[in-house]
């Protein structure tokens, strides 16, 4: 094979001392020799530049002086300027001319001709003739021969052979690494590629890349990629399709072992990193919607398994990445209907410790978030979301154990969802407790076990227990929580439907004490036994509903205990409604009257009136004064309290409740009085009290002060009541 570069041109330049110099450069040619496949010495980065010097009309012959220079344009004016200079100089003081001509070995190096556009720029140095220091203008174009065309960037290479349309060979044993063909891209936009293969057939079994290895040394491949850069989302191997037909895959590998047998992989990655996400292979599905998956796995074999994990601590990891919506770490699907297939089925062989057959983790705070996600959407059978399996006696041991880690948001270590009337969302049986729900936070709105229904049906529930025995202190639900904070719930409920129950307990029992729902906290904190909470705003809608259908025994339909003396056994956020009579232990209660509220009982009469003391003053002082007494309805008055000072040993005041009628008949309540044996302020009380019931609906109070003269002094009345219902 050869190849030809052939130049013919003439460039003419003033010199320095305005003499018109010509340079004809007549056709020269470089020559490399090729061949088949086999081993070849390979040329270097010389070539070898002909041409032709004259000087005023007389080919130059001796001994010459020249310079050459590789430019990226072909610059302007004599001498020429513009472009950058590309590579180094090379100067050759003892070039051989003859009759004009001349050949010169030019080496500019490797890097110098990559496939862009090239002039070459001579300047004479010295020359016989007194042709010298002058630099030739224009620069000369160096333009490739035809074939050479093929090796340009962008350059196609299309024909139909028998065999590879390109192959690139290094003989090299001793490099480390050698490589038979490189591709570099410096490009930094999504989807470039230092080598991109692509096959455009619409059919077939083709593949855009393939690579063949013969070594049986372990790490050998047949396509490898290493991603070098330190950081960033890379890949030592990408592949993508466009076809959208099942089976289609980015990246196919095909284990193929002459012997049918053998722990042989279709493909295999391996990752040397300790990071957190890193990965031997990965999968990305790039689409939005669709059952898309990053990874798929699949065996005809029915002892096979389509995708294997195998590792010293988690053999198969999924991770939902996406931060909203209904996702799945770790998605399976059973199209079986014979009984205990699984969508996702995972056993935990060893016998004891806490090991998991199943684990699941997500970092969504979205509603409805899970670990672990299973549903059975058959609609009969006792079907199950999610069924696990554990052999181990060791406490804690579960079938199936979910985690949610995340710090916000309802979500759930395990959430199973049923569409069929007779089926469970989650179903637990047990020789002792058939389900068991354990919230470990220590504070914070926790649950034990969280139940919810979107039934308007009145016997709906979203909890509901059932204690069959007739006898005993026995509990349809009970729940167990150890932290102290306010809104921490042994047992909660929620019911947004209806005349729904969040929380709903049945007992049969007519032993005393027994109940549907019973509830428990701890010696201390603002705690409770029972907390239930509905968003329903239809009529008969509860947080926590209990009834007590036996008709005989101290029975509650709803009861509630706390031992905390700061606890509270039934406790209501907001408005409570009662049928019937509400009651509770009877409170004091006080109502304070101070010196200012007391206005004189007739007008233009004097006293001093500093709010915190009231005394009669002036030439016709006030003597007798009345203020309102605001008592709350239903309670019961135990005592008043005048609060004084008498310097007066002969006139007493006074302080007297009155009830009046709406005619304005009064009664007397009781009174206090003092006794002019002091100056200093002191208080007299008198518990004995008529008429002591506060009714409003029919009577008005108020307090009557006598104050005789100015040696007495009034500061105030405290009356005293109890409370045992609301008013």
């Amino acid at each position: 094979m050869k190849h030809r570069l052939a130049w013919n041109f003439a460039i003419i330049v003033v010199a320095a001392a305005a003499v018109t110099t010509a340079l004809m450069l007549l056709p020269g040619q470089s020559r490399a020799q090729g061949g088949g496949i086999g081993a070849q010495a390979a040329t270097g980065t010389a070539f070898t530049y002909q041409g032709r010097l004259v000087y005023n009309g007389t080919a130059i012959s001796g001994t010459c002086s020249l310079s050459f220079k590789l430019f990226d344009a072909a610059g302007s004016g004599s001498p020429p300027s513009g472009g950058t200079q590309v590579g180094s100089t090379v100067t050759d003081s003892s070039v051989s001319v003859s009759n004009g001509y001349f050949n010169a070995n030019l080496d500019f190096g490797s890097s110098t001709f990559i496939g862009e556009a090239r002039w070459l720029e001579i300047t004479i140095n010295s020359c016989p003739g007194g042709a010298s220091n002058a630099t030739l203008s224009p620069r000369v174009e160096l333009t490739p021969a035809p074939y050479a065309l093929s090796l340009r960037p962008g350059a196609v290479i299309s024909g139909s052979v028998a065999g590879s349309s390109v192959q690139a060979w290094n003989t090299d044993s001793s490099a480390t690494p050698a490589v038979g063909l490189l591709g570099t891209v410096s490009s930094s936009t999504d989807s470039s590629a230092g080598v991109y293969g692509a096959a455009s057939a619409t059919s077939g079994k083709v593949i855009g890349v393939a690579g063949a290895t013969q070594s049986t040394t372990e790490g050998a491949a047949g396509v490898s990629g290493w991603a070098a850069a330190t950081s960033g989302v890379t890949y030592g191997v990408y592949g993508e399709t466009g076809s959208n037909t099942d089976g289609a895959g980015g990246v196919y590998g095909y284990a193929r072992p002459a012997s049918g047998s053998g722990a042989v992989n279709g493909v295999m990655g391996r990752v040397d990193s300790t990071g957190p996400n890193a990965t031997g292979v990965s999968g990305w599905a790039s689409s939005a919607s669709g059952a898309a998956f990053g990874v798929v796995g699949r065996t005809e074999s029915t002892g096979g398994v389509g995708v294997v994990g195998s590792a010293p601590v988690t053999g198969t990891m999924g991770i939902a990445t996406n931060t909203s919506g209904q996702t799945s770490g770790v998605f399976g699907r059973t199209d079986s209907n014979g009984n205990y297939a699984a969508g996702v089925y995972g056993l935990s062989a060893s016998t004891s410790g806490v090991n998991y057959g199943v684990q699941g983790t997500t970092h969504s705070s979205s509603n409805y978030s899970s670990g672990v996600y299973g549903e059975a959407d058959a609609t009969s059978g006792s079907t199950y979301g999610v069924q696990g399996a554990t052999f181990s006696g060791s406490n804690n041991a579960a079938g199936v154990a979910g985690t949610a880690y995340a710090n916000s948001g309802v979500n759930y270590g395990i959430y199973g969802a049923n569409n069929s009337a007779a089926g469970y969302g989650v179903y637990g049986t047990a020789p002792t407790t058939g389900t068991v729900g354990i919230a470990t936070a220590t504070s914070g709105k926790t649950y034990g076990v969280y139940g919810r229904t979107d039934s308007n049906s009145p016997t709906a529930s979203g909890v509901y227990g059932t204690a069959s025995s007739t006898t005993g202190k026995v509990f349809g639900v009970a729940g167990e929580i150890d932290t102290t904070d306010s809104s921490a719930a042994g047992v909660y409920g929620v019911s947004n439907s209806g005349s729904a129950a969040g929380v709903k307990g049945l007992t049969t029992s007519s032993s005393q004490y027994a109940s549907g729902v019973y509830g428990t906290t701890g010696s201390s904190g603002e705690v409770f036994g029972v907390w239930g909470d509905t968003d329903s705003s239809s009529n008969g809608a509860a947080g926590v509903y209990g009834s007590a259908g036996a008709f005989s025994g101290t029975t509650y339909g709803v009861y509630g205990y706390s031992k905390s003396p700061s606890g509270y056994g039934v406790y209501s956020s907001g408005n409570a409604h009662v049928e019937g009579q509400l009651t509770w232990k009877p409170i004091t209660g006080y109502l304070s009257i101070p010196a200012a509220a007391f206005n004189p009982t007739a007008d233009g009469l004097g006293f001093s009136q500093q709010g915190r003391s009231l005394v009669p003053a002036g030439g016709t002082p006030a003597t007798t004064y009345t203020a309102p007494a605001g008592l709350p309805h239903g309670a019961t008055v135990t005592k008043l309290t005048f609060y004084w000072s008498d310097a007066s040993a002969s006139n007493d005041g006074s302080a007297s409740l009155y009830r009046i009628d709406m005619s304005g008949s009064e009664s007397s309540m009781g009174a206090a009085f003092t006794n002019g044996s002091s100056g200093t302020a002191i208080s007299s009380t008198v518990t004995s009290i008529s008429l002591s019931s506060i009714d409003n609906s029919q009577y008005g109070y108020y307090v009557w002060l006598s104050l005789p003269d100015s040696n007495v002094t009034a500061y105030g009345v405290i009356i005293e009541y109890i409370m045992d219902r609301p008013y």
